[in-house]
């Protein structure tokens, strides 16, 4: 397969050149030497002077705009690739696939391929987690604007079109972020382009459906919002054959944005089930993943109402915006502010109250959650909802005690984000409660307690985040852990 399709050159005949007398055969006559119509057809295929560049040129323009736009990001990633990171780590160096070595194997991870493709960097000590990270994710980009660009040259029979696509695609915000976070994104990026040149090659190519259902056959299929629009897959049979409901509710961001009364959701295949208690269970287990793409909503929202904006933001948008951050985006803070916002508008509204609580106490704000608790459970009762009212009853009648996880994010927040340090030494402290072993705890609890002046405290904590980045091969904290004991509790 040729990785690059270069224009026809014009033949001796289109130039108006003599070609001489041929016979029948294609042949010229006997002693005529000028060319063959074989040689001349092999002559059309040579790429002129200077085309075999082009295709180098061409790619230029969208890389360099791509990287131009990064370069602007610094050493910037997002947090949530350190738990990728974590992953590959302790899996690069024999602990298997968990976030702290000792701890039994969860997926707390969502980029099964990403960790994999870490994990030899790691073991190699190539790894960086700003460099390594922005250098992959440049290759992945590059390696899909080159794909994009050929096939978009096929289909369009010319390189103008294939430049300006790919020169917008890598100039849109969203890809730059997004591919330049340490995130899985690039490679997300590079299997969806591949996906694409895949489908362009078969002979009925849109025929994604016969692709779903017929080859992949995903045991979950989850919709939301744009995917949902784009996809529609109500519209073939099969769907509604082959998968049941888990959760599924009329998507009313779909109907306002586009006009189309269609379902979003979770489903799940029917073959998997062993029979309607199955089902029944995992419905019972149900916890409703959010509607992503929260900034698109925040930028619409920003739009007046003749321009296709919503206009005042309604109670039900607040909290769907609100489940994005909560359980999608790991924000309890942010969400706790948009279901307080949603409250203010519907003061009555039971799952604003509900979520306003839980979000206040995954940031580790259980004194605010308390008197919402007690709200949640007056409404309960009189609903009659005895499975909250009891779930608000227990947790009113003692101490309070978060999750690990919640514990540590809490910690980060009021640490980096809310600049206090003694409330984030109480939730790391919780953390080690838990796990004395954490070593993430470990580190921000020296950090914490440094950044609180009670750096004497810290030393013997970053004596042992020094022999816990020693023994995971962390040098970059090992050697931040040697400065920091240099200085003593000075």
């Amino acid at each position: 397969m040729r990785a690059w399709v270069f224009p026809r050159t014009a033949s001796l005949s289109e130039t108006g050149e003599s070609v001489g007398t041929l016979v029948d055969d294609g042949h010229p006559a006997a002693g005529d030497d000028r060319p063959t119509a074989e040689h001349r057809a092999a002559s059309d295929r040579r790429p002129p002077t200077g085309s075999r560049w082009r295709p180098l040129i061409l790619l230029l323009l969208p890389l360099a705009v791509y990287l131009a736009l990064v370069a602007l990001l610094g050493d910037w990633i997002m947090d949530d690739a350190g738990i990728s990171y974590a992953y590959a780590r302790n899996l690069a160096f024999g602990h298997g696939p968990v976030s702290q070595p000792g701890r039994p194997p969860v997926e707390g991870f969502s980029n099964f391929l990403w960790v994999v493709l870490l994990a030899p960097l790691f073991r190699l000590h190539l790894f960086d987690p700003v460099v390594t990270a922005k250098a992959l994710g440049a290759l992945l980009v590059l390696a899909s604007l080159v794909m994009l660009q050929r096939t978009l040259r096929r289909e369009f029979d010319g390189w103008a079109p294939a430049l300006l696509a790919t020169t917008l695609i890598a100039g849109a915000p969203p890809i730059v972020i997004w591919t330049a976070a340490g995130l899985e994104n690039s490679l997300t990026m590079f299997l969806a382009v591949a996906l694409y040149d895949r489908l362009a090659r078969m002979p009925r190519r849109w025929e994604i459906y016969d692709w779903v259902f017929e080859t992949i056959k995903p045991t979950f299929i989850n919709t939301h919002d744009f995917f949902t629009y784009t996809t529609a897959l109500e519209r073939d049979p099969r769907f509604t054959r082959d998968y049941v409901a888990v959760n599924a509710y009329r998507d009313e961001y779909v109907q306002s944005a586009y006009g189309s009364a269609v379902h979003s959701g979770d489903y799940v295949r029917k073959d998997v089930l062993r029979g309607p208690r199955d089902l029944r269970a995992l419905q019972e287990g149900y916890q409703a993943s959010p509607a992503p793409d929260p900034p698109l909503r925040r930028w619409r929202a920003r739009l007046p109402r003749w321009l296709g904006g919503p206009g005042e933001v309604r109670p039900e948008e607040l909290m769907t915006a609100g489940l994005g951050l909560r359980y999608s985006v790991r924000n309890p803070n942010g969400a706790a502010s948009l279901f307080r916002r949603a409250l203010e508008a519907a003061p009555r509204h039971y799952g604003a109250t509900y979520q306003l609580a839980t979000a206040l106490d995954a940031a580790g704000r259980a004194d605010e959650a308390r008197p919402v608790w007690e709200r949640v459970q007056q409404m309960a009762l009189a609903a009659g909802n005895v499975g909250v009212s009891s779930a608000a009853g227990e947790r009113l009648g003692g101490e309070y005690r978060p999750g690990a996880d919640d514990s540590m994010r809490a910690g980060l927040v009021a640490l980096y984000t809310l600049r206090d340090p003694q409330r984030a030494i109480e939730q790391f402290r919780l953390v080690l409660a838990e796990n004395p072993g954490h070593y993430g705890a470990t580190y921000q609890l020296a950090a914490a307690l440094d950044a609180g002046g009670r750096r004497t405290e810290a030393v013997p904590l970053w004596e042992k985040v020094l022999g816990m980045a020693t023994g995971y091969d962390d040098r970059r904290t090992a050697d931040a852990a040697r400065a920091r004991l240099q200085q003593g509790g000075r």
